[in-house]
């Protein structure tokens, strides 16, 4: 199981992304739930440059590394929500990662951040889900 150490995330190795579809075959998927305007913004890219890179043409070492952390927290949190509530889970402030949304957070670079807020909000819905008083340790 995936754990959040001093902030950092950890992937076991069953969590690898590596073992999903790669990064280029989900961009459609990822396009599709949070729009071209915030997953450039996320990327850091132009929405054309984003295009570019649909169509095949090569981004930069730095932008596919956010790509990839941005599909690692995706996967996370779509698990059983709907595409408006990704979304919205990407665009709204959040605690875990002082009152600053998951998009700002990667678009800084700061994946392993949005990944360890992506983890607490997922044990928070689980705990609710599950009708437990505190999260599982």
């Amino acid at each position: 199981m995936a754990e959040v150490i001093h902030g950092k995330f950890h992937p076991a190795p069953q969590d690898a992304t590596a073992q999903r579809e790669p990064l280029e075959g989900r961009v459609d998927e990822l396009l599709g739930v949070l729009g071209p305007a915030l997953m450039s913004s996320i990327l850091n890219v132009e929405v054309r440059s984003l295009a570019q890179w649909c169509s095949g043409q090569a981004l930069t070492t730095c932008c596919v590394t956010r790509g990839r952390e941005l599909d690692a927290v995706f996967h996370l949190v779509s698990q059983g929500k709907g595409q408006d509530e990704v979304r919205a889970w990407f665009v709204t402030q959040n605690p875990h990662l002082a009152d600053r949304t998951p998009a700002e957070t990667l678009r800084a670079g700061q994946g392993h951040a949005a990944m360890g807020a992506a983890c607490a909000d997922s044990e928070i819905v689980g705990v609710i889900r599950s009708g437990r008083s505190e999260p599982h340790r």
